[in-house]
């Protein structure tokens, strides 16, 4: 990427304490991923300790209060509606504990991402990392994958076992985040050139 192109804007869903988000903004911060910057952090839980973090960094923040699942469909359009004001070009899925629709997958393929903690497709959803153990799994693992409309079904982005969970998340993030602003970067050029 040249010093002339704009950074990709990504955005971060999470449910929880953020610590992968933190995480992202200290790798972005540092220089450590590139080509991006960090356009907000959006939560459904306004419980979630990653408000406080946010507010602590000065990190940008957005709280779209989840309704209930009956609600669903209106939640994802206004979750699609913040990522469209907010410009983002690259979302995932950070600790995000809502199953996402059609709503937002479709408006968003190829450019949502989520961070599970097992090595797909072995346990899907929520308890990963407990169920590998109750398994016997001789090894554990973390994937970043493309969200697709099944339960952690999409495409692996990287993908790699594991000894301590947290700190392979984290490496995977800025792998992947890496991977994903040179390849979006690419297309952007690609797309420019097509309209001259």
């Amino acid at each position: 990427m040249t010093p002339a192109e704009p950074a990709l804007r990504l955005v971060l869903l999470t449910s929880r304490g953020g610590g992968h988000c933190m995480h992202i903004a200290e790798q972005i911060a540092a220089g450590a991923i590139r080509g991006v910057v960090l356009a907000a952090i959006v939560t459904e839980n306004p419980q979630a300790p990653v408000i406080d973090k946010c507010r602590q960094r000065g990190l940008p923040l957005q709280v779209i209060p989840w309704p209930g699942a009956p609600q669903r469909v209106q939640h994802e359009l206004a979750v699609c509606a913040a990522l469209q004001a907010l410009e983002a070009d690259l979302v995932g899925l950070v600790g995000y504990l809502r199953l996402v629709g059609p709503a937002l997958v479709h408006p968003w393929q190829g450019r949502l991402f989520n961070l599970h903690p097992s090595l797909l497709p072995a346990h899907p959803g929520l308890n990963a990392i407990n169920r590998a153990f109750d398994a016997g799994d001789a090894r554990l693992g973390a994937t970043v994958h493309w969200v697709d409309e099944g339960c952690d079904t999409g495409a692996p982005i990287v993908q790699r076992g594991f000894d301590r969970a947290h700190c392979l998340e984290a490496e995977l993030l800025t792998e992947a985040i890496n991977g994903l602003a040179t390849t979006l970067a690419r297309r952007c050029r690609v797309a420019l050139a097509t309209e001259d």
